[in-house]
């Protein structure tokens, strides 16, 4: 059990590292490690893995067994992913489990045999196959006659098992492989997703505490935004995307309001920053501040192009086009919303780091 002090994700990745251990080490047996796959599949409700991880431990003949794990992961697929992810782990298992086999004449057939049987029972017919072989020796005293024939069949008995046992060790190394990448990959989306998550979140707590003295009004859009996230539905990313315009013109609102006086901006022209302008407005509180810093236009970039998704977005909506919004692109104008934020407030609280000239590298 992970310590109270542990986050979910540190425990896993944890177990991800353990279980890396454990698949370089000849002493541990792969049905064990593939166990410890599931639970991380499970943990992380990555249900894709899931299904091919628990596909590796039955009997592929079990039908009850095979039809009870799809069953398992069909809930969280549409059904034509289901029918894709079906026909791609098939082949997979099919290419994993090809062995060797020996026909009557004693010759041997590669890739030709599937082997059904789970990881487990796999080691299982290893074990079988190398004892059969290590005994398979003609006992002492034989007369010279019976003592060729014995040997001959013996000799048969232990090519055999050996080449039975080389086979079936070869499937499990494809396995292996594969159950390496998983680890590996796990392993990668967990440290660089960590990584970002805790940069994310101390940007996120530092917004919400300089806002929540400075403008309580816009916390309160923020909260709404999750909220509306939580749905997961074309209407609630259309309110979203209206929520994280409101947002950055309420910034705008308390860092450069609207002024009917004409302004000359950043390119020099003379403007006059509205109300509606909060985009211009905000830009230009931006390069008020930070004209002579080396970074300053990235900073700019970053707002001009916040403020264009913003607006896309919020044009979708206003169209009625509330399908057009994706998943993926409320996430991203949310996330940028936030950091954006973040770095204006720090700049307005003298603590942005790209107002310093010269930092000592």
């Amino acid at each position: 059990m992970a310590s109270q002090s542990t986050s979910p994700s540190e425990y896993i990745l944890s177990l991800v590292n353990d279980t890396l251990r454990n698949i370089e080490s000849a002493n541990i047996p792969l049905s064990s490690i593939i166990r410890k796959c599931i639970r991380i599949a499970l943990l992380r409700n990555d249900y894709i893995n899931q299904w091919w991880l628990e596909w590796e431990m039955i009997n592929i003949a079990d039908n009850n067994l095979n039809h009870k794990i799809v069953k398992q992961v069909a809930p969280h697929f549409t059904k034509d992913e289901l029918g894709i992810y079906i026909n791609e782990f098939i082949k997979l298992w099919n290419n994993e489990r090809r062995c060797a086999s020996i026909k009557d004449n004693l010759e041997i057939e590669f890739d030709k045999n599937i082997i059904p049987h789970g990881v487990g029972g796999i080691e299982i017919e290893i074990r079988k196959s190398k004892k059969i072989s290590s005994e398979s020796f003609p006992p002492q005293g034989l007369h010279t006659l019976d003592l060729y024939y014995i040997s001959k069949e013996k000799d048969t008995i232990r090519h055999f098992m050996d080449v039975v046992a080389s086979s079936y060790e070869v499937v499990l190394e494809r396995i292996r492989e594969r159950a390496h990448s998983f680890l590996s990959e796990t392993e990668k989306q967990l440290l660089f997703g960590q990584i970002n998550a805790d940069i994310f979140e101390t940007n996120r707590k530092y917004v919400d505490s300089k806002l929540g003295k400075l403008n309580p009004t816009v916390i309160s859009q923020f909260v709404a935004v999750y909220k509306r996230m939580q749905d997961k539905n074309p209407e609630s990313y259309a309110q979203a995307a209206t929520s994280c315009r409101r947002i950055i013109k309420a910034l705008a609102d308390t860092f450069y309001p609207p002024s009917d006086k004409p302004i000359t901006c950043a390119d020099g022209k003379e403007r006059i920053l509205s109300d509606d302008k909060y985009i211009n407005r905000l830009y230009q509180y931006v390069y008020n501040q930070i004209a002579h810093s080396n970074s300053s236009e990235l900073l700019l970039a970053d707002v001009e192009l916040l403020g264009n998704k913003v607006e896309k977005l919020y044009n979708l909506t206003c169209k009625g086009t509330h399908a057009e919004i994706s998943e993926f692109e409320i996430n991203q104008c949310v996330i940028q919303t936030y950091i954006i934020a973040g770095d204006i407030l720090r700049i307005s609280d003298n603590q942005s780091a790209i107002t310093i000239e010269n930092p000592q590298l």
